[in-house]
């Protein structure tokens, strides 16, 4: 009986977790914010680099964020691709869905990294102030080298809440 008892409750326990595990999808308005470039400057002939300062954003893009209560590995992001003024979206080719790896869970802050060849994304989420930060990091350049970084931020709206652990 006793076997029995500490099966069942041990089954219940189990049971729940699954039933408590839920997604949770974040959609966020376009992110704007600052980005700053270091490298030749415009038609440079010199050697010396230029830092410049100035506003980025992602245009007509509301990045969606798909989130895994259980699982807690991997965020599915959709971002998109930046729309000029005036351009029907049914002009823009569909964009695929990307899943990163998440590097920090808890119900006041979620963190995942793409760690891509060309750029590093970091997609900061704060459920408690439905809010996204997302930086850029990446180096390009046509005949040089420039180091370009911006920190975007958005207001952003969750599905569900996202408990604490216990």
């Amino acid at each position: 009986m006793l076997r029995v008892s500490i099966a069942l409750i041990v089954a219940l326990f189990c049971f729940s977790f699954r039933v408590l595990a839920y997604e949770v999808t974040v959609s966020c308005e376009s992110p704007v914010g600052p980005r700053v470039d270091y490298g030749p400057g415009p038609g440079s002939e010199t050697d010396e680099n230029v830092l410049e300062m100035s506003e980025d954003s992602f245009t007509a893009v509301e990045p969606l964020f798909i989130l895994d209560t259980e699982l807690r590995s991997e965020m599915k992001v959709i971002w998109g691709s930046t729309r000029p003024k005036g351009v029907s979206p049914d002009i823009i080719p569909p964009v695929k869905a990307q899943n990163y790896p998440i590097v920090f869970w808890s119900h006041e802050r979620i963190v995942a990294i793409d760690n891509g060849s060309s750029s590093v994304w970091v997609f900061s989420l704060y459920p408690q102030l439905e809010y996204g930060i997302f930086s850029r990091q990446k180096l390009g350049g046509i005949l040089r080298a420039t180091a370009t970084g911006s920190i975007m931020h958005s207001k952003c709206k969750f599905s569900d809440a996202i408990e604490p652990d216990l």
